[in-house]
């Protein structure tokens, strides 16, 4: 039962990302939260609720533009995952940062 709760509230997160990113710099005070969600779902799983929550949370990441460098480190570790998918959009995220 607790996993299930779990994929759905990645779920969620996921989804809230998305909106949440179409905000771009506007979205700021939601930052902490994407961040810390970015870093918890970056860690290699099979698991697609997951897998997109991290993926969702970096593309928010990326819609904010300059606002987003206090999300690097995470970033960064996110752009080493085992998981192609993550690692791939984190980095382009990390690329296409402006400075």
């Amino acid at each position: 039962m607790q996993e299930s709760w779990d994929e759905e509230r990645f779920t969620l997160v996921g989804e809230c990302a998305v909106a949440l990113g179409t905000f771009g710099k506007d979205a700021r005070p939601a930052l902490p939260t994407i961040i810390q969600y970015l870093d918890k779902t970056s860690e290699p799983t099979t698991n697609m609720n997951v897998q997109s929550c991290a993926v969702d949370c970096a593309m928010a990441l990326a819609r904010m533009g300059k606002e987003a460098q206090v999300a690097m480190p995470v970033l960064t570790k996110a752009a080493q995952s085992t998981n192609q998918a993550i690692s791939l959009i984190a980095n382009q995220v990390l690329k296409n940062l402006p400075k």
